[in-house]
């Protein structure tokens, strides 16, 4: 047990975790130790042993008297104690704050200067909210991906359950990305672009799908059938639909159907299955180039028998002229 006067551990207690907040708060290299008069033991030996006899003899009459050893805790311990736990709330607060504080970014004046209209970004304002402008910049992924798409389309997820959802996305090829993104977002994405019409036409909650190859059309387009059918998303859409016709301007079906870059006409969401055998680039260059091989083989059979058919058209036209006693060809002709 300690042996020191009664509060001694407890003052020292308070007062380390005093100095470990004011670490915390100020830095290490700028906090000096304070001195621990109260509990400092006299470093002569002849206080030394005084201290340990008085302490033996303390501790001989609490025993005597059926008192511990320790007694009860000074009003001036419990006051560093206090004051310890205050500080070192006092340096968690600090050390939030600190987390908390916003980071800025030097702008020099000549950078300031250069600046022209042409700089500010599309949604810009004076004073954004930290929510607007994570909004802003998902818009201009959207609106870069957008860019880079060859085929969209995009069917809802109604009655699905998570590892449902999860699953179908799941189904989709690697390349092929299937996003469940808000309906707003992709519009404001779309805004002045080919894709807009599309967009708007899209209704309910959706999974956007984003094709970037012609390569994965078709692979897309089999996934999806996929689905449609596994869990027989066509029935489930009607049934939900019955239940919110009311509410809704136009039929809810289980795809919103698709639309192709350079094309740029909205695919039906019952032409959709045509598609799992739309041919590639490649396929067609090589189709046509074996159309076209075989053109030249057919016009040099042709003018092969050209000739020879010309020979034998003249050879009777002479015969005739001959038995009619005609002198030109255009007599015989006539």
């Amino acid at each position: 047990k300690f042996g020191g006067p009664p509060g001694v551990l407890q003052t020292m207690l308070g007062l380390m975790v005093a100095a470990c907040s004011m670490a915390f708060c100020v830095g290490a290299r700028g906090f000096a130790l304070p001195a621990l008069d109260a509990a400092r033991p006299l470093h002569d030996h002849a206080s030394r042993s005084q201290m340990h006899t008085s302490a033996l003899h303390a501790s001989r009459s609490r025993a005597a008297t059926g008192c511990s050893s320790e007694g009860p805790p000074t009003s001036a311990s419990w006051s560093c104690l206090s004051v310890g736990l205050l500080l070192a709330g006092a340096a968690g607060l600090q050390r939030r704050r600190t987390r908390a504080a916003p980071t800025t970014r030097r702008v020099t004046l000549a950078e300031i200067d250069s600046l022209v209209v042409e700089d500010l970004p599309k949604f810009w304002y004076p004073k954004v909210s930290i929510t607007k402008a994570r909004r802003f910049a998902l818009v201009e992924s959207i609106r870069a991906q957008l860019d880079k798409t060859f085929f969209l389309m995009a069917w809802n997820y109604f009655g699905f359950t998570a590892s449902e959802l999860k699953e179908a996305q799941l189904m989709f090829p690697t390349a092929v990305k299937a996003r469940g993104l808000r309906n707003s977002l992709v519009r404001k994405a779309a805004e002045g672009t080919e894709w807009e019409e599309y967009v708007n036409s899209v209704k309910g909650q959706t999974i956007w799908v984003f094709v970037e190859s012609d390569t994965d059309l078709k692979a897309t387009i089999q996934a999806w059938i996929a689905v449609n059918k596994k869990f027989n998303r066509d029935e489930k859409t009607a049934q939900i639909y019955e239940k919110v016709a009311d509410d809704m301007n136009s039929p809810l079906l289980a795809a919103s159907g698709g639309i192709m870059r350079d094309e740029w006409n909205i695919i039906p969401y019952k032409d959709l299955p045509k598609y799992k055998d739309f041919p590639t680039k490649l396929e067609l260059i090589a189709q046509i180039a074996g159309a076209v091989k075989q053109v030249p083989t057919k016009l040099a059979v042709c003018a092969k028998q050209l000739p020879q058919k010309t020979a034998i058209g003249i050879k009777k036209i002479v015969e005739k002229m001959e038995e009619e006693g005609k002198a030109t060809v255009g007599d015989v002709t006539a």
